[in-house]
């Protein structure tokens, strides 16, 4: 799933250099196919009623979370020996996968200056930990930005939040932009400042995988894992790194409701909504015939995909 190049860098190479400058970068990291063939495996539609992993909205953006659950080439990618080397080589020997998601950014978003190291509450901690992006698109527009060497200096402030303002005056000369082909890679410490680039296209939509793993395995996010994915012996190391036994109780990012679909979905849901008393009629003459027809009718149903999918 990795290019030739990327896994000839020493482990110890990037891990120093984000000991360094606080990120590490490598163009085109990931094979394009292994992208294609995991995103592939992730269900398109939103969770309206039903039972099942699902993504969901928060305004200008779109997640999948529970990406562990669905798809074996993200399971691959994120539990990999490469990523799994470079989080101990910098972390030491105990670590856990914090949270996973794969996500998509609308051209209207705008992602504040920031840094990754908190808890439950959304507070500053000094967890250490590091970020995972992978670019699972070509992406010249919205980039990746981090400030430089701010690993060194952001958890003195106790603060998670900067200001524009404040970057431009004092770290402009240290802001890193990360333009990149698919399959790049940015893995940097969770306290370096950064942020999305506001995308230049209102249009555009920048794609990519995100995770993050922290020296704390006390707690983290729900890990919802499909077992299928799971080697038939699962190590140690492994059953640490994916919290095992551990408490799970954050919660997931983002926190959603209803009301912060994008206006399209709501529609579409309203489109939904509307069928169902003709659905409930149907059902209910359904109800009063003989089992005998039911069956057929079942029948009927189960070989007419287009009905089906209508009626699901």
């Amino acid at each position: 799933m990795f290019t030739k190049e990327f896994l000839d860098i020493p482990i110890a190479k990037i891990a120093d250099t984000i000991k360094e400058q606080g990120y590490y970068s490598f163009e085109g990291a990931v094979l394009p196919e292994h992208i294609d063939a995991s995103i592939s495996e992730l269900p398109r539609e939103i969770g309206f009623n039903t039972n099942d992993v699902r993504a969901v909205y928060s305004n200008d953006q779109y997640f999948f979370t529970h990406i562990l659950a669905a798809s074996q080439g993200f399971f691959d990618l994120i539990t990999s020996k490469t990523f799994f080397d470079v989080s101990s080589s910098y972390l030491g020997g105990s670590f856990r996968l914090k949270c996973q998601r794969y996500y998509e950014t609308y051209g209207r978003y705008k992602m504040r200056w920031h840094t990754d190291n908190k808890d439950n509450s959304e507070n500053f901690t000094t967890i250490k930990g590091l970020i995972f992006i992978v670019y699972l698109q070509d992406t010249y527009d919205g980039q990746f930005q981090i400030v430089r060497n701010s690993h060194r200096w952001s958890a003195a402030q106790k603060e998670n939040d900067f200001s524009p303002s404040y970057l431009d005056k004092n770290y402009k000369d240290d802001l890193i932009t990360f333009d990149g082909p698919k399959g790049t890679v940015v893995i940097y410490d969770t306290m370096c400042v950064h942020r999305g680039k506001p995308a230049k296209n209102k249009s555009y939509v920048r794609k990519s995988l995100f995770f993050q793993v922290d020296d704390d395995c006390d707690n983290g996010e729900k890990t919802i894992i499909n077992s299928e994915f799971l080697p038939s012996s699962v190590s140690s190391n492994l059953a640490m790194y994916l919290g095992f036994n551990k408490r799970g109780n954050y919660p997931p990012h983002p926190q959603t409701s209803a009301i912060r679909l994008p206006t399209k979905v709501v529609l579409g849901s309203l489109y939904t909504l509307m069928k169902s008393p003709f659905y409930k009629a149907a059902y209910g003459i359904y109800n009063t015939v003989s089992e005998d027809h039911r069956m057929k009718l079942r029948k009927f149903i189960k070989t007419n995909k287009k009905l089906r999918k209508t009626i699901e």
